[in-house]
């Protein structure tokens, strides 16, 4: 679970049942389940800036770039642009590059991603100079198009923000017997000392 406030307030909202990922970067949460805090739109030029993201087994999320205050198990609040997975966005302008983007929680199986990957942004350098970057687009009117973006506004890894704890997680898991299991319970370390709280595998 992660907890999401409202940018600068005390209005804050837990949610459950997050996929951690540790080959992306950068919190994706879908629009259906934030029913108590309202975050705020990063803009793009005079358009609102959204994002598609596509992963290896297929799958894309698009939706809006937006600012809120995210905290991770004990640690201090963090500012940070999430992803706001919301299918319905500009749909009629979402690029045809992104396919089909997940609808709901129930239809991805998680109601967001948590990327803990090995960069602090999910794009870096590339997108802050190239407009074809395939990843974030402003939109306004009917259409949505290619953008640069800044370092500040990506999509950012929220451990990497974090006053201290912030050099790497490590997520620690039981052995699992050659016949398997349905399911284990493990740790997710922030740092080098802090644990956030249980991991379902």
């Amino acid at each position: 679970s992660v907890t999401v406030c409202s940018p600068g307030t005390t209005t804050c909202q837990t949610i459950n049942d997050i996929l951690l990922d540790t080959g992306s970067y950068g919190l994706r949460i879908f629009k259906q389940v934030l029913t108590n805090v309202s975050l705020t739109q990063v803009t793009s030029g005079s358009g609102s800036l959204a994002e598609c993201v596509q992963f290896a087994d297929g799958s894309a999320d698009w939706g809006p770039v937006q600012t809120a205050d995210v905290i991770l198990g004990n640690e201090p609040a963090v500012r940070v642009s999430i992803q706001v997975i919301d299918s319905t966005f500009f749909a009629t302008a979402i690029p045809p590059t992104c396919g089909t983007p997940d609808p709901s929680p129930s239809a991805a199986g998680f109601n967001g991603i948590l990327g803990v990957g090995l960069f602090a942004q999910d794009c870096g350098s590339r997108c802050t100079t190239s407009a074809n970057n395939g990843r974030y687009y402003t939109c306004s009117g009917t259409s949505c198009t290619g953008t640069t973006v800044a370092l500040a506004n990506q999509v950012q890894n929220p451990v990497a923000l974090l006053p201290q704890d912030n050099n790497g997680v490590i997520v620690q898991l039981p052995s699992i017997p050659s016949g398997g299991r349905p399911s284990v319970d493990g740790s997710l370390i922030l740092g080098d000392h802090f644990s956030v709280g249980t991991v379902d595998g």
